[in-house]
């Protein structure tokens, strides 16, 4: 039987019950606080020890807080953290003779050069994931010089150090265009220069259980920076020397040749074995949240996003038994705080710049390496299978950014074929992106700091006309917070668009009661249903009119219906636009 220690026995009292109602007033309170303090007072058991996630954290620069855990959220599940051997115990005595913590035995951090690397096969997830099969990349940041990148902070435009940066991004460095903050070579180079760069940090699968009669999705990790012993000791020995670790050593070079690596391998080994069943995969769709969103409400976004359009894949004869789906979710540090408090809020609102700033790094460098390197070498072998961007707010700018950035990869090959599709959700980008002149003059000069400004990236470097894939907006009128910040997914940013000088380059399907406040809203089946009248073949970029759907206040989001998007209608408007622009060919004519 268990002994229950001595100090947390009852004290012997008379049978019967107490008369409380006898007793001062206050008196139940301080007994329970004699009660609770007792039992603070008599812990005498040895205290826990932390993960070895929280030591890898340090040794990354990742260890904020609640920010680590929600940037790698997924992470905090797998199997493997205790099973690893205990760091020697820190007994030193301190002058006065006790041990450091005060009579407990405290963890010291591991050498990692000791240990060694944990196998892919070896880490499993059991907690959050997806619904569906699919995959998850993780994106962290961490200060430069820990990944050994050269450069930053803030550099100009001509620094000699210019090649070194775009280099170690695997970019190359293109002829500048026109100078000043418009000149895209600079605008990049400025996302790059910023003191914290991003990295790829881990690879989950989801894939479907057969262990037993219960059939289940499971987590299996293809690459994890936090097991990755061999990398954790490169950068503690480099900090022991004061010097950065080699960039070919380092985290960041990893995350591109191995970690996507193993993505690329196990999605050739999918598409293979699917195909071999008779049931190849049609699409390949890639999702992107926005701003200030961690892992794990990403997850829970993707499998509100992506379920509902199953369901209306599901439902609609017309999709046939060949539109079978892979799915991918990428999630990026995209926020400065996940409290609740004023100042969370305050820190929230400043994070603004950067993190659209972050966006387009995000785009321009991982989003990029993994659409137009990744997909476009899966897709150059399965040459039916169809590619989907999928974003929401800044995750919209962060995937129309990877859509036009293989120009800045050092062998960009046919990646201009590779999406089909691209579909932005209240999208957070401005539309001078697109053409100069479209966004006010004093606006560009002024309201934006230039260190921030949207310049034209899309324009200057792409040629968008020469790529296949059809770039399709949801905006709406009740979403504050683009309209506010004066992004293209908001009400203001949709005028000068209908200009007559803009119709090459901008297709409207609009709300029919538009501009009338006191007409009511078409029911959202109708615009839904209206994308079926588009041509096909219309390549200009589509902007739909969402405010018949997207008009609900979303709790503890932000921006009134900047985030109304997590629905049955979002989702049935998108399977309409991928069977409209980006359509599943029946298995017998798939090629290879």
């Amino acid at each position: 039987m268990t002994q229950i220690p001595a100090c947390l026995h009852p004290p012997t009292r008379r049978a019967g019950r107490p008369n409380f109602t006898r007793l001062p007033a206050g008196v139940p309170f301080g007994l329970l606080a004699l009660l609770l303090g007792g039992l603070l007072g008599c812990a005498g058991g040895p205290v826990s020890e932390p993960k070895h996630l929280r030591f890898a954290e340090q040794v990354l620069g990742t260890a904020e807080e609640e920010l680590a855990w929600n940037f790698h959220a997924l992470l905090e599940y797998k199997n493997t953290d205790n099973d690893l051997p205990a760091a020697p115990a820190d007994t030193r005595p301190t002058p006065g003779g006790a041990a450091p913590d005060g009579g407990q035995r405290a963890r010291r951090p591991p050498d990692f050069c000791r240990l060694a690397p944990r196998q892919p096969g070896e880490i499993e997830v059991r907690g959050l994931g997806l619904h569906f099969p699919g995959y998850l990349l993780g994106v962290e940041k961490t200060s430069r010089q820990t990944l050994g990148l050269l450069g930053g902070p803030f550099g100009a435009c001509s620094d000699s150090d210019s090649e070194d940066i775009f280099r170690q991004a695997f970019l190359r460095v293109p002829l500048r265009t026109g100078g000043g903050f418009d000149d895209p070579t600079c605008l990049l180079k400025r996302r790059l220069d910023d003191r914290r760069r991003m990295f790829l940090s881990h690879v989950v699968a989801f894939r479907t259980l057969h262990a037993n009669a219960t059939t289940r999705i499971g987590g299996a990790v293809l690459y994890d920076v936090y097991a990755r012993n061999d990398l954790l000791c490169t950068i503690q020995q480099a900090a022991a020397t004061g010097q950065p670790p080699a960039w070919e050593k380092g985290a960041f070079f990893a995350g591109r040749a191995q970690g996507l690596a193993e993505l690329e391998n196990a999605l050739r080994a999918d598409l293979l074995s699917a195909q071999q069943s008779g049931k190849p995969y049609s699409h390949v769709f890639v999702y992107v949240m926005g701003w200030n969103t961690g892992e794990a409400a990403s997850i829970e976004n993707f499998n509100a996003l992506f379920g509902y359009l199953l369901d209306a894949a599901a439902v609609d004869a017309s999709a046939g038994s060949h539109f079978r789906p892979l799915f991918i979710g990428l999630t990026w540090p995209s926020t400065w705080s996940f409290g609740t408090s004023a100042w969370d809020q305050f820190v929230r609102g400043v994070s603004f710049w950067n993190k659209k700033n972050d966006a387009d790094e995000l785009g321009t460098t991982w989003a990029n390496y993994l659409v137009n390197e990744v997909l476009t070498r899966i897709k150059q072998e399965h040459e039916r299978l169809r590619v989907v961007l999928v974003g929401h707010s800044f995750g919209a700018r962060a995937v129309s950014r990877a859509l036009y950035s293989c120009p800045w990869l050092a062998t960009p090959g046919d990646c201009q074929n590779t999406v089909d599709l691209v579909v932005g959700l209240q999208s957070a980008f401005g539309r001078s992106r697109f053409r100069h002149g479209l966004s006010p003059a004093w606006q560009e000069a002024i309201a934006v700091h230039p260190m921030h400004h949207e310049g034209i990236p899309y324009t200057d470097y792409s040629q968008f006309a020469a790529y296949r894939a059809k770039q399709a907006y949801l905006w709406s009128r009740y979403d504050s917070a683009t309209s506010l910040s004066a992004m293209i997914g908001g009400n203001n940013e949709v005028e000068r668009t209908r200009a007559p000088g803009n119709q090459d380059l901008f297709q409207h399907l609009d709300d029919p009661a538009a501009g009338d406040d006191r007409s009511p809203l078409p029911p959202s089946s109708e615009v839904i249903s209206r994308v079926r009248q588009l041509a096909a073949h219309d390549r200009r970029v589509l902007l739909i009119d969402g405010a018949g759907f997207v008009r609900y206040d979303t709790p503890y989001h932000g921006g009134d219906a900047h985030s109304d998007i997590y629905t049955r209608e979002t989702g049935q408007l998108t399977w309409e636009l991928v069977k409209k622009y980006a359509p599943s060919a029946p298995p017998s004519s798939r090629a290879k």
